[in-house]
């Protein structure tokens, strides 16, 4: 997935990025997962994350699933994605971020 990587790449499990990059609620479209803060690949959610990308792309995550493992990662992808999130925190430009961490990802998913 990272082949490319120009960057350098700092791993965190997915309790330290809720903790330290803090995803905004999608409100009102709520859901289950990653706690009511998944944003959907496509339609007005989509719409709606293209507009802070647009201005805060550090702000902006990719929900990606592949080879049966879950990963958030800084940017806007659209390539094995599930959903976006949107931070309070943005990632820091210049460094290639990757959250992973299945036993967390479910917990996450499921609360």
């Amino acid at each position: 997935m990272f082949k490319n990587i120009k960057n350098p790449l700092h791993t965190l499990t997915i309790a330290e990025f809720f903790a330290t990059f803090r995803p905004i609620e999608n409100l009102p479209n709520q859901g289950d997962q990653l706690q009511g803060r998944l944003f959907a690949a496509g339609g007005l959610d989509e719409a709606y994350v293209q507009k802070i990308y647009a201005t805060a792309p550090l702000r902006v995550w990719t929900v990606t699933h592949s080879d049966d493992m879950t990963t958030i990662i800084n940017g806007m992808h659209t390539g094995y994605r599930i959903g976006y999130l949107i931070t309070e925190v943005s990632a820091e430009e210049g460094i290639t971020y990757e959250a992973l961490d299945p036993n967390e990802l479910f917990f996450h998913f499921e609360t």
